[in-house]
């Protein structure tokens, strides 16, 4: 009797499992095809982004002619207009492909004058491609994978892609409001993982890295850039520029905030004290902004040189306001094309410490004066006025 009573009750409670695993498949088979009910109203579905894929922008863009006649229905909606003088009076010119005359000022221009294309001989549609890629890469793209992906060299795919990091950040000022999260962090390696010889022997933590700051509206737009210090004026200078006076502000417990109450409703979140939430108060948003960027640094660049570090945080906050990927990849590179004028990067010879060329007239007098001279040294200026000496060549055979 007691094992009839045992079995049975084993039997109640398979029953009973076997009924909640099959109520849990037929709610999970609802839920697929059904959307979820919060009282008498569905919730409506989020809409996808449509993706572009790569075969489908090289049928937009086969070749030149197809990315000029893009990048004119973007940057001259109006018909061709003359970078220099701004005038519209302007006639195509039939010698040359794709270029106009301005009948104000008389010069030619097209559509690579005053951008970034300026000066560039990589095709248009390649620059196109180069601008899908880095819109589309989360975390970015290295100058050698593009190297690859459009066929050219690493130096030319290397400034192409500071050309475009610079259009990047050429897009609208933006005001953030409503509940704005601040913080600051630095980027770079390690002291000790560093070869002897770049060493800076200056301590740990921070040493030789490069410090960012940023804020995120909850809106999902940022403001980020390079800043030299931590200290109230540097910090509290930009969010005053950069947010809209009498916006909620949520940073962590450092220092450098204090004081925002006056301006701003300032709300913190004590890290120290291991608290990550305060009520509405937290930095979760823009902690996920340095986690990006981290990860674009450790695993895709593996280096920011300080004088091109904005560039790259440029492309990084590209990516996560008009570049989103929460929008077409259509808009989001119009929104990059948008951005190309009145950005063109140049390459100084001072800024590459390479020595002044000679003049011709500097050559020409070396040449001369080894002809008709007779002492073994004789003096002659360069181009800066600055006295060379200068050994014949009967001197030389002389020596020998």
């Amino acid at each position: 009797m007691a094992k009839s009573g045992s079995r049975s009750s084993q039997n109640e409670a398979f029953r009973l499992i076997f009924s909640e695993i099959l109520d849990l498949r037929i709610r999970r088979a609802f839920r697929r095809e059904t959307p979820f009910f919060y009282g008498d109203a569905a919730m409506p579905k989020k809409p996808q982004a449509k993706v572009l894929s790569v075969r489908e922008l090289m049928q937009m863009f086969p070749d030149e002619d197809a990315a000029v006649k893009y990048l004119a229905g973007i940057l001259w909606p109006n018909g061709p207009v003359c970078p220099r003088c701004q005038s519209q009076n302007t006639h195509p010119y039939t010698s040359k492909k794709h270029f106009h005359r301005c009948n104000g000022c008389r010069k030619d221009f097209s559509i690579r004058i005053g951008t970034i294309f300026e000066c560039s001989h990589i095709p248009l549609h390649k620059w196109l491609y180069a601008m899908y890629l880095i819109v589309t890469s989360r975390k970015g793209i290295s100058s050698l994978q593009l190297s690859k992906e459009l066929g050219i060299t690493q130096k030319s795919a290397w400034f192409l892609e500071h050309r475009i990091h610079a259009a990047c950040g050429n897009q609208k000022t933006k005001i953030l409001s409503g509940i704005v999260e601040a913080d600051e962090t630095f980027v770079g390696g390690k002291e000790g993982n560093k070869h002897e010889n770049k060493k800076l022997h200056q301590g740990r933590g921070t040493v030789g890295k490069t410090l960012f700051f940023a804020m995120r509206g909850r809106n999902e737009q940022v403001v980020a850039q390079v800043v030299d210090s931590t200290d109230a004026p540097t910090l509290q200078g930009v969010i005053k520029k950069s947010v809209a006076p009498g916006s909620a502000i949520a940073t962590d417990d450092h220092g450098g905030y204090k004081g925002l109450s006056a301006v701003f409703v300032h709300k913190t979140v004590r890290h120290s004290a291991k608290k990550w939430v305060d009520d509405w108060a937290h930095t979760n948003g823009i902690e996920s902004v340095w986690a990006l960027l981290k990860r674009a640094f450790y695993g895709i660049f593996h280096n920011f040189s300080k004088k091109h570090t904005q560039l790259y945080l440029n492309g990084c906050t590209f990516r996560l306001n008009e570049g989103n990927c929460k929008y077409d990849t259509v808009d989001r590179l119009r929104a990059l094309v948008n951005g190309v004028q009145g950005k063109r990067l140049t390459q100084n010879a001072d800024e590459r410490q390479l020595p002044p060329p000679k003049s011709l007239t500097y050559t020409c007098l070396v040449s001369v004066a080894s002809l008709f001279s007779d002492n073994e040294n004789f003096v002659v200026q360069d181009h800066k006025g600055v006295p060379s000496n200068v050994r014949t060549s009967s001197s030389v055979a002389s020596s020998k």
